[in-house]
């Protein structure tokens, strides 16, 4: 970001594919001027992210239900590999949640009570 910052000295939007990311981002923003200006939007609801949402740093986050993807990954190859129990459907959907500055507090609490 830093060098893309330093070439273009600007950006609007910021997509981060990582979870863990908008600290880097935002700090690197602010360096050049330009925290609050350029949108972020990033992934799950780590108490960093939360923060830098509730502050307007970031704008929106995806919450994935890493636990849900985790258990039922393990479920369906356990069933299949011991049980020899073929999946009901070729896919499983897990929750998807967006985060933002207004519902924030809501999910964190949901998903964290």
């Amino acid at each position: 970001i830093k060098g893309f910052l330093s070439k273009s000295g600007e950006i609007d939007g910021i997509y981060l594919t990582t979870g863990n990311g908008p600290v880097g981002v935002t700090d690197a923003l602010k360096e050049f001027g330009l925290a609050g200006k350029s949108r972020i939007v990033c992934f799950d609801f780590f108490p960093e992210t939360v923060k830098l949402l509730k502050s307007g740093l970031v704008h929106a986050t995806i919450g994935q239900d890493p636990f849900s993807q985790g258990y039922q990954t393990v479920k369906l190859l356990y069933d299949y590999i011991i049980d020899k129990k073929e999946p009901m459907q070729k896919v499983v959907h897990t929750r998807i949640e967006i985060g933002l500055r207004e519902n924030i507090d809501f999910l964190v609490t949901k998903n964290h009570p």
